[in-house]
């Protein structure tokens, strides 16, 4: 909800003043989803302790549905935020469906190789700690 409010007022400040104030505290604010995207991607494991992130893990995954379409499903960010009256991230909006799509496949290509090792099953969430 922050990000879409900064970036709103980034993207509508009249007073040039008031431009690298709104982008001081964007860029502060956008770097725990960018810590939590980064390790997503490169290392394959979605961690977001604070339920923060756009993106989450299913609690309890049921091994007869399909991994790929029912692990990880989207906070609905998008409507919170129309409900609220507040214009979505068009940034986020933009890159959400990629961003899951890398992140999906990161994953489970992480699992995979900790699988060929002995070490998991593609169901179980990777140790955060890891």
């Amino acid at each position: 909800r922050i990000l879409s409010v900064l970036y709103n007022g980034l993207i509508s400040a009249i007073y040039p003043d008031m431009v690298g104030t709104f982008m001081d505290l964007f860029l502060t604010a956008l770097k725990p989803s960018l810590t939590i995207l980064q390790r997503w991607l490169v290392e394959g494991r979605l961690v977001d302790d604070r339920e923060e992130f756009i993106f989450c893990r299913s609690s309890q995954p049921d091994p007869d549905q399909d991994i790929w379409t029912n692990v990880f499903k989207s906070r609905r960010f998008q409507q919170k935020l129309n409900q609220d009256g507040i214009k979505p991230n068009s940034l986020i909006v933009s890159l959400a469906d990629k961003i899951l799509l890398s992140g999906k496949s990161n994953e489970i290509l992480s699992k995979m190789n900790n699988i060929s090792e002995g070490s998991l099953s593609i169901l179980e969430p990777i140790d955060p700690q890891a």
